[in-house]
């Protein structure tokens, strides 16, 4: 049975799946999110698969719990965090205010590319197994 098929919570939600390169960008942003403190991590089990789900505002991602194994120790040890690392100037010129939201996370966004280099690195499979 295809996994797409599988909906969680809410309508149109895919059940958690093993990561593939093609949702790396929707993960990096959830990830950049949640290092910035706009976005929580919960925990939650679906049909005997667990996952983790990053939720904030314009986020909503659905990590399969062995994939999150793989990112998580890049959260704890800070190397994501650009107080410990910190991450070059964008050459956008935002308002402070709305320079981070989650909704404006993209490609310009230094966090948002070193997260994506870590996950292109560590997820390479192009298409469910």
């Amino acid at each position: 049975m295809d996994n797409q098929l599988d909906r969680i919570h809410t309508p149109g939600r895919r059940a958690p799946v093993r990561l593939t390169t093609a949702e790396l960008p929707g993960v990096a942003r959830a990830i950049t999110a949640l290092v910035r403190g706009q976005a929580r991590a919960k925990s939650a089990n679906f049909r005997g698969r667990r996952y983790i789900r990053i939720r904030g505002v314009a986020i909503d991602s659905i990590i399969y719990r062995e994939d999150w194994a793989k990112i998580h120790p890049h959260i704890e040890n800070s190397s994501f965090s650009p107080l410990s690392f910190p991450v070059e100037s964008g050459s956008k010129t935002f308002d402070p205010v709305t320079r981070y939201e989650a909704g404006t996370i993209d490609i310009q966004d230094p966090l948002f590319k070193r997260v994506l280099g870590v996950l292109q690195a560590e997820f390479t499979t192009s298409f469910p197994t």
